[in-house]
């Protein structure tokens, strides 16, 4: 029998109101009111996330949707799914049971990393963090004296590509599945296409327009200079006297145990900064997000652009004249 975690052993404690409590909260990325608390949640969550395997977990989630491939098959082999409505119900009901069955601890697996990650993400800034002053600027490192943040065409057009291929694939599996039904499971399956449409489409569209307009033109999304960090796609300008902290987050990314980071401008007063922001309710959504998790709305993910986050908080750093947090 496994040995519980430090982590585990102080999560266990808390008992189960406090534990349901606290995931009441970071479903609305509230941290608990308690710090103990939530720093204790914030450990147990990072200590999960350590130790579980992303391939693992993506072996789960796709294993029941390779049932479902295999049985259609079978079914359409046996002609299950004919002309006659009540074989067709017959056959999807199959499915969906054998689906269940193999879905559930495959999903128990997956909703138990998504809970800990929001209550890790809603309880973040509880976890312990350390100053560090930045690196002297080597040979090769951005100069202090500007710093221009662009996106990397070749990475967006990457992720683009990607996204487009599951969707031709999920598409033409499902168009597949449709020439050969009728009935109410042909209604069942052209409903789901549409859902499946309706998203790839949203995706493939922001991943797109940002490519467009940012990616490719190689317009710069922060600049950093000694008047302020220029956010231009908002676009808003946060002067150095109003950051009174330099934060950079460390995020699990991928299926390996690479890490992509996140740097936080905090300001005194990010609404004062925001006053003269055009902003839309999708990008107003995210920066709300943004100030939950890490304090600050004004965040810059490393996944995509030409610079590491350690470069770019080095030359915040500077300009701003205070040491950089890491949590």
């Amino acid at each position: 029998m496994a040995t519980k975690t430090e982590a585990e052993a102080e999560w266990a404690a808390l008992g189960r109101e406090t534990q349901r409590q606290v995931k009441r909260d970071a479903r609305r990325l509230r941290p608990h009111p308690d710090p103990a608390v939530s720093r204790c949640a914030a450990r147990y969550a990072q200590d999960l996330t350590d130790r579980t395997s992303r391939k693992s977990l993506l072996v789960r989630a796709l294993f029941p949707v390779l049932v479902y491939v295999i049985l259609n098959s079978v079914l359409d082999g046996l002609d299950l799914r004919g002309n006659a409505e009540t074989l067709s119900l017959l056959g999807l009901a199959v499915v969906f049971i054998a689906c269940v069955i193999v879905a559930v601890p495959a999903m128990a697996g997956l909703h138990r990393l998504n809970v800990s990650t929001r209550v890790k993400t809603a309880n973040w800034l509880a976890l312990d963090s350390a100053i560090v002053q930045p690196a002297p600027p080597g040979e090769g490192a951005p100069s202090a004296d500007a710093l221009a943040v662009r996106y990397v065409p070749r990475k967006f057009a990457r992720a683009l590509a990607l996204m487009v291929s599951l969707a031709c694939a999920a598409g033409g599996f499902t168009g597949s599945q449709i020439a050969g039904e009728h009935g109410l499971v042909r209604s069942i399956d052209v409903a789901l296409m549409v859902f499946l449409a309706v998203v790839f489409l949203s995706m493939i569209g922001t991943q797109a327009w940002a490519l467009a307009r940012w990616a490719v033109p190689r317009k710069p999304i922060v600049d950093l200079d000694a008047r302020g960090a220029h956010f231009n796609v908002v676009p808003v300008t946060v002067p150095w006297s109003a950051v009174r902290e330099i934060g950079l987050f460390p995020l699990r990314a991928g299926l390996g145990n690479g890490t992509v980071g996140i740097v936080g401008f905090v300001c005194d007063d990010p609404d004062a900064a925001l006053a003269g922001a055009r902003l839309n309710w999708l990008r107003r959504r995210m920066m709300n997000r943004s100030a939950r998790v890490f304090g600050t709305p004004f965040t810059l993910t490393g996944a995509m652009i030409d610079h590491t986050t350690e470069e770019v908080a080095a030359v915040a750093s500077r300009f701003a004249g205070i040491p950089v947090r890491r949590h």
